[in-house]
């Protein structure tokens, strides 16, 4: 099993390890179809357009601006996020526009310095979007130089950090990807690869939940 951006070094390594008849598992970020694997995870384009209509509704009728930070555009499921996120949005809530669209290189300090930027080169950001890691320094960055309620804050993946922001009103809506059906499904169809099973999951494409403070 792999998490891992589609890098040439990387992408030749696992089609040797793949022609070796050893299955590849591509785990929450998927990879082109040169590379022979199977993955297992989210449809990261519609988890994107979740995080994008949640962006418009919450926004309403006014709209605003948005800064959207990717971790990587190198991991496949960062870049359909984006792609997702901003395809609700133009198809939904043109009132909504996305001010500068970022790379924090899945560092949560740079995550947050991105926002302090943003919030001193936009002034009238209403809205951050982040498809990967450093939800707690940005919400620390909200906090300090922005006004209370002044940004929408919408993000992935429901770790025990970032149920507490939730909770505490630092973050507005969390999409997650329920990790631990995740592993059972990787598992079963590793499985079934070799035999142990008489036949693999019938769906690799696992669900996505949505969380806001009174469900988390």
């Amino acid at each position: 099993m792999i998490c891992a951006a589609e890098q040439p070094d990387i992408a030749a390594a696992l089609c040797d390890f793949a022609g070796q008849a050893k299955p590849v598992v591509a785990l929450a970020t998927d990879f082109t179809a040169q590379v022979p694997h199977i993955y297992v995870g989210p449809d990261n384009v519609r988890a994107g357009r979740v995080a994008g209509h949640l962006m418009g509704r919450f926004m309403g009728a006014a709209g605003g601006e948005v800064l959207v930070i990717a971790g990587m555009t190198a991991m496949i499921g960062h870049r359909e996020r984006r792609e997702g996120f901003r395809a609700a949005l133009t198809e939904g809530f043109p009132n909504v526009r996305i001010a500068e669209e970022v790379e924090s290189g899945e560092i949560g300090e740079k995550a947050g310095q991105l926002v302090v930027q943003a919030l001193a080169q936009h002034p009238g950001l209403r809205g951050i979007y982040n498809a990967s890691a450093g939800a707690t320094e940005i919400a620390k960055a909200l906090s300090r130089v922005a006004e209370p309620n002044r940004c929408l804050f919408i993000t992935h993946e429901l770790t025990e950090g970032r149920r507490r922001l939730l909770r505490a009103g630092l973050i507005d809506a969390i999409i997650d990807q329920d990790p631990d059906m995740e592993i059972r499904v990787a598992v079963d169809a590793l499985a079934a690869q070799f035999g142990r099973l008489g036949a693999g999951p019938s769906n690799t494409v696992t669900p996505v939940q949505i969380h806001i403070c009174e469900s988390c």
